[in-house]
């Protein structure tokens, strides 16, 4: 009997854990391409976690509007200027869609705050195109009501910056390369 009540205790502790990326400072990264190239274009998925035992860190910035009882965290690099729409999904439809929203902030360290926020932050379960996100760090903040029980992960679409959204140039893009012409290896 002590046996089986030992092991239904270990079990409830091990389901209560927060996923990994439940703080800032342990944001899941996420890779563009295979092997990771930064400068890949197409569709990338963020790890999945169970938010359901997500937490708050003290201090924690989250937006007015968005679901804010618990959080966790996503990162990625941008090498140059892209388009990227930012998707939450879940697996099954466990959480209902006002009960979990996002926040991109622009930033290379934790905690991010007001100023760093890419504006606007999603108030649901939904995805958002940034036309034109700059070269940099960027963190994802996914908030949920406490409530909020299922697992949850992030769909990427990056695409070719967009000079009407104020990227710099169409030839940081492998699908628009200029020519450059000849180039010499002479010292002289």
């Amino acid at each position: 009997w002590v046996c089986f009540w030992m092991g239904w205790v270990s079990s409830i502790f091990l389901l209560a854990q927060p996923p990994t990326n439940d703080n800032c400072a342990s944001a899941s990264l996420i890779s563009f391409g295979s092997p990771p190239d930064p400068y890949a274009v197409g569709t990338f998925y963020s790890d999945t976690v169970d938010i359901t035992s997500a937490t708050l860190q003290a201090g924690e910035y989250i937006p007015s509007g968005v679901p804010n009882g618990k959080s966790v965290w996503y990162k990625f690099f941008l090498p140059t200027t892209r388009t990227v729409r930012i998707i939450l999904r879940q697996v099954g439809t466990s959480i209902d869609p006002t009960h979990a929203g996002w926040t991109l902030y622009r930033t290379t360290g934790c905690l991010p705050g007001a100023a760093e926020v890419v504006d606007p932050p999603i108030r649901l379960m939904e995805g958002y195109t940034h036309a034109c996100l700059k070269r940099g760090w960027y963190f994802v903040q996914v908030g949920a009501n406490l409530a909020a029980s299922g697992q949850i992960f992030l769909e990427l679409i990056v695409s070719a910056p967009r000079i009407d959204a104020g990227a710099e140039a169409y030839y940081d893009h492998m699908a628009t390369a200029q020519n450059l012409g000849l180039l010499s290896t002479s010292s002289s």
